[in-house]
């Protein structure tokens, strides 16, 4: 029987650069990094903030689906207690 509460707090780290223009006609370009904090040891790299949005947009999903499935088996081991 687990007692783990669900984990309703999550916290990221974004890193932001900029990566200068090559040559006079091209235009600089933003490039980021994300992590789960504290230490994840997997960094997630990203081109532009479309894909960072779209990374935690299905990231913050997951775990609303895994919090409530906790909650569900939580309830289930209470109704099975006398």
């Amino acid at each position: 029987m687990s007692t783990e509460a669900p984990q309703l707090y999550h916290a990221y780290l974004i890193r932001c650069w900029l990566i200068p223009a090559a040559t006079a006609g091209e235009t600089p370009a933003w490039r980021f990094e994300l992590r789960a904090v504290p230490a994840d040891p997997e960094k997630h790299r990203f081109s532009d903030l479309e894909q960072v949005k779209e990374y935690m947009s299905a990231k913050l999903a997951t775990h609303a689906l895994n919090s409530d499935r906790l909650g569900d088996q939580e309830e289930n081991q209470q109704g099975d207690e006398p």
